[in-house]
């Protein structure tokens, strides 16, 4: 009996990890779409490829749901940039756009936050899998 509860929990588990790296994933991709509208036209794109569904908030950013996930948007007239995605009430990650292009990634659950750049968006998944 034991043992056929832990593996039902550790699906679980596995589950929700894979979806949480899907959301990563897709923010941090969001943010590249981001910067190169940037780029290209000097200015904020409405909203980032992808997110179709997405409403304007109270206070004037973008906001997405995916499932239990918030993900927000907000550009400003500088120029720069964020994803914000909130997994629970205190616990996030935030992409921010660098004036270079790249992308700087802020982590940390319950910890001290941790930040990498992540310089294309085809290494998004690999530094995303070298940081668990």
């Amino acid at each position: 009996m034991i043992s056929v509860v832990f593996i039902t929990c550790r699906v679980a588990i596995e589950k929700e990890q894979k979806r949480k790296l899907e959301i990563d994933v897709f923010a941090i991709e969001s943010a590249f779409s981001v910067a190169e509208h940037v780029k290209t036209y000097k200015e904020c794109p409405d909203r980032p490829l992808g997110w179709k569904g997405a409403i304007e908030s109270e206070k004037g950013d973008l906001e997405l749901k995916k499932g239990y996930v918030r993900l927000i948007y907000q550009c400003k007239a500088d120029l720069s940039a964020y994803i914000s995605v909130f997994y629970s009430f205190d616990s996030e990650a935030v992409a921010y756009l660098e004036s270079n292009g790249s992308i700087k990634w802020v982590y940390g659950h319950f910890t001290a936050k941790k930040e990498v750049v992540i310089s294309t968006s085809e290494s998004v998944l690999s530094v995303l899998n070298s940081i668990k």
